[in-house]
């Protein structure tokens, strides 16, 4: 009887021991992962950034133009 409550917790140990290992190694490589998607996140919101710049500066520039013609019309009529 003794005999059988040993084998139990040996079986038991291993077991436990083999699953922490299977969370450890699998919590690793989902961490690799994420901190890969993460950079690509990054890369792609930086170059998002700069095309909203890109744009924004569109936009004080036709903003710019269109006073200067409000100008010359102004002067051309006058």
């Amino acid at each position: 009887m003794p005999d059988a409550i040993i084998v139990a917790l040996i079986t038991g140990g291993l077991s436990a021991f083999a699953s922490v290992i299977t969370v450890i190694i699998t919590s690793d490589a989902n961490n690799k992962l994420q901190d890969e998607r993460i950079k690509t996140l990054t890369d792609l919101i930086s170059k998002l950034q700069g095309k909203v710049e890109q744009h924004n500066n569109f936009g004080l520039q036709i903003a710019k133009l269109e006073t200067r013609v409000e100008d010359i019309e102004k002067r051309i009529n006058n």
